[in-house]
């Protein structure tokens, strides 16, 4: 594995298990606390970080074997869709979440290790207008989400 895959591959590792660790860690009344950024619980924001790194896998895994993607759903739908994925899993058990975690956490590294360098570089698609390479979908989309995600769970729990 090159140095730039492992680089990604690490910055995205250490997010997904800190976001694992939180949520071991959160008590019962944590784990319903409505978080700081999108006022969704705990639980629902951690369920939401682990059922989007698992279509993040998929994508990625398309993205390896060459395919393009430009998401044509709209950022008001987007909206609309997590709002209401909140509501469904605001009170989602933990054991489903850390499963859930894991497995797409596995997924995405999976996906991840089937690129080489020259993957990283060819054209991915466009994402919110701009034109992106698959590392730049990698970094921007899969880590930058779950980035976004664990910072606020971070703020929220006061890790």
């Amino acid at each position: 594995m090159t140095d730039r895959i492992e680089q990604l591959k690490a910055q995205f590792e250490s997010l997904n298990a800190d976001v694992i660790t939180m949520t071991e860690g959160c008590t019962d009344e944590q784990w319903l606390t409505p978080s700081t950024a999108e006022s969704w619980t705990v639980a629902a924001l951690a369920h939401h970080v682990a059922i989007v790194n698992t279509g993040f896998a998929g994508m990625v895994e398309r993205l390896a074997a060459g395919d393009t993607y430009t998401p044509n759903i709209s950022m008001d739908k987007i909206h609309d869709e997590n709002a209401t994925h909140a509501r469904e899993f605001a009170s989602v058990g933990k054991a489903e979440v850390l499963d859930e975690l894991r497995s797409g956490g596995s997924a995405v590294v999976a996906a991840l290790e089937n690129l080489i360098d020259e993957d990283l570089d060819r054209h991915a698609g466009v994402f919110g207008g701009n034109p992106l390479t698959v590392g730049q979908v990698f970094e921007y989309v899969v880590i930058g989400h779950t980035a976004e995600h664990c910072g606020s769970m971070k703020a929220t729990l006061g890790a």
